[in-house]
């Protein structure tokens, strides 16, 4: 019987050990202030704030199990199922591209260079780069590499999601939303002619500490972990029962 009771005591603290913890991952820029982004991990769910040009923040919420990327506009109760939004954006450009096909050349061949017609099976040159230097973010030792594509050029820090406080499991779902916001965003520059674009790396088991965008629209910025916080808002990653799905394009 002790013998039973000392092996159930060992199991229950290796669970313990391996749960996940909710979790709330804060960046901002080096020196401090106001512009801060905040990743959540509550379970199976992850949330990312986000911030509009016209002063609608928003945040794009992720559930693993259901393979799902919600954008939630808190101030309007709405939120959109980004797959839905991509299906209904493709059959619309399947719409038009069949209506080009009975156009006069002249008018078809404008056409197709405003869509980008002919640049969209042209693959893009995304490639990452290790520097051989090394850093520390945070209390956090990296290594740093360089990120390049069609779109920018980053440097990234890297840390093992470990060393950051980051569970497995935790890791797990965070890289599943940002798998799923990079298929998104490629649909969509596929669909707007610009092809198979890279936004960022993927199929990466490290976490960036900090990043540099050297070059793009972002160009001069800098964004580094604050650090790993387990005083989690359990709202981050809920859609209130009063929230209505937005209307799609063209819907």
């Amino acid at each position: 019987m002790k013998v039973f009771l000392i092996v159930m005591l060992l199991l229950c603290t290796g669970l313990s050990l391996m749960a996940r913890a909710d979790i709330a991952i804060t960046f901002g820029a080096p020196g401090g202030g106001d512009e801060l982004t905040i990743m959540t991990v509550i379970g199976q769910k992850a949330a990312m704030g986000m911030k509009s040009p016209d002063g609608r923040d928003g945040r794009l919420v992720y559930d693993a199990d259901a393979d799902k990327l919600l954008m939630v506009m808190d101030g309007e109760k709405q939120y959109m199922d980004m797959d839905q939004m991509m299906q209904q954006m493709s059959g619309l450009s399947n719409m038009l591209s069949g209506m080009m096909q009975n156009m006069p050349e002249g008018t078809k061949s404008k056409l197709q260079g405003l869509f980008g017609e002919g640049k969209k099976n042209q693959p893009d040159q995304a490639q990452m780069v290790k520097t051989g230097k090394n850093d520390n973010v945070a209390g956090i030792d990296c290594e740093i590499v360089q990120f390049s594509s069609a779109m920018s050029s980053s440097e990234l820090c890297l840390a093992d999601p470990g060393d950051a406080g980051i569970t497995t499991a935790d890791f797990r779902v965070l890289k599943g939303m940002m798998e799923k916001q990079q298929q998104m965003a490629q649909k969509a520059s596929q669909m707007m002619g610009a092809g198979s674009m890279s936004f960022g790396p993927t199929d990466m088991n490290q976490i960036p500490v900090r990043s540099r965008q050297l070059s793009g629209p972002a160009a001069g910025t800098t964004m580094e972990l604050v650090g790993v916080f387990e005083n989690v808002d359990p709202a981050a990653t809920n859609i209130p029962a009063d929230y209505q799905p937005m209307a799609m394009p063209g819907g």
